[in-house]
């Protein structure tokens, strides 16, 4: 059976159609299914971390000013001549130490005019006292005998006193600052900027406090100044003052190296509150809104078999050293979101990525 051209082309364009057709159709199960892998939500991955549980102390920051213990201005009682210099700039010296003689040639001469005159005196005193006792000598010329070697002893010790102002010496043990004084150079009575002495060990801090805290501490608490180091609170004043409503409050710090000097600012934390168990996570973990903060926590659903997000409002009481305190108590299991907060909202399942 002879098939007519008329045929023929009629079943090509058929064959065609249908081939196009059945192009079209496995095109369209493509598009529609890649459509809906594009618009159909999926489930985002997001980091996570659980909490720490932080024993926390409440801290007060200010500025304290340090202070010595002792530090004079060294003068002369008497003036004279520089004859010697027997120290240098930053030197350490202990209580008695000769720094500084005066010219004393006078002073010596007189000391041993007196000392010769007292020693003998006291001979002359011995033989009245013997004579006296076989009474030989009345009382009266024993009485003024002991007058003679009394008022003898009191000028050599005045003289030895006067000899003795001639030497400048440390009044407590301390640190020497720059000296003012050279050899030869005259210096009157009581004159000062000689040469400073300090005591560096310990040393004084004083600082103000809101009256608020008052209660807070006591004598003997610990704050924290100079990064580690630690001073005991040693005093507090028993007024505030009324304009600033503050309390004055001294401590005392160890300083045997000489690590601070007198003058000195420095940055203080004053512990105003109890040990406070408080939780702690990574800064990225709170989301901050116009209402507050939050954390989102990803709990686990038996029903969808996967994480689901949940919010939790909570207070923020510090960040320090990129953690955040929170006053909630959260499980230690819990799985807190840290990475990817805002990538997802509340019932919404995820993928954990579990940072331990």
């Amino acid at each position: 059976m002879q098939i007519s051209k008329h045929s023929q082309k009629t079943i090509i364009i058929c064959l065609i159609f249908s081939l196009i057709l059945l192009v079209f159709y496995i095109s369209k199960k493509h598009m529609i299914n890649y459509f809906i892998s594009k618009f159909t939500q999926q489930k985002p991955y997001v980091g996570a971390v659980h909490p720490k549980s932080v024993l926390f102390t409440k801290y007060y920051h200010t500025m304290g000013q340090i202070h010595a213990q002792k530090i004079v201005d060294l003068s002369p009682a008497i003036g004279g001549k520089v004859e010697q210099i027997y120290f240098k700039a930053n030197e350490s010296v202990t209580k008695g130490q000769l720094l500084v003689q005066l010219d004393d040639k006078i002073e010596t001469a007189q000391k041993k005019i007196q000392f010769a005159d007292y020693q003998l005196q006291e001979k002359l005193h011995q033989q009245y006292e013997t004579l006296w006792k076989k009474h030989d000598i009345s009382q009266s010329q024993y009485l003024e005998s002991l007058t003679r070697l009394k008022k003898s002893k009191a000028l050599y010790e005045q003289a030895k006193a006067q000899w003795e102002q001639k030497k400048i010496r440390a009044p407590f043990s301390g640190v020497l600052g720059i000296p003012n004084i050279y050899p030869g150079q005259y210096i009157n009575p009581g004159q000062k900027d000689l040469v400073e002495i300090v005591k560096l060990n310990p040393l004084y801090i004083d600082f103000d406090l809101p009256e608020q805290y008052f209660n807070q501490i006591h004598i003997h608490d610990a704050i924290q100044i100079h990064g580690s180091q630690k001073a005991l609170i040693s005093a507090i004043e028993p007024s505030s003052k009324s304009l600033a409503h503050t309390i004055h409050v001294r401590a005392e710090m160890d300083n045997q190296h000489h690590a601070l000097i007198p003058g000195l600012m420095i940055k203080i934390k004053v512990p105003v509150s109890s040990k406070t168990l408080l939780t702690s996570l990574p800064n990225s973990a709170i989301v901050n809104t116009m209402n507050g903060s939050k954390i989102l926590i990803a709990q686990y659903s038996s029903k969808d078999k996967s994480y689901q997000v949940k919010e939790q409002n909570i207070q923020l009481v510090q960040n320090h050293q990129n953690q955040s305190l929170i006053s909630i108590h959260l499980n230690p299991t819990d799985w807190i979101i840290n990475a990817g907060t805002q990538k997802v909202h509340t019932g919404q399942l995820i993928h954990l990525q579990k940072n331990v």
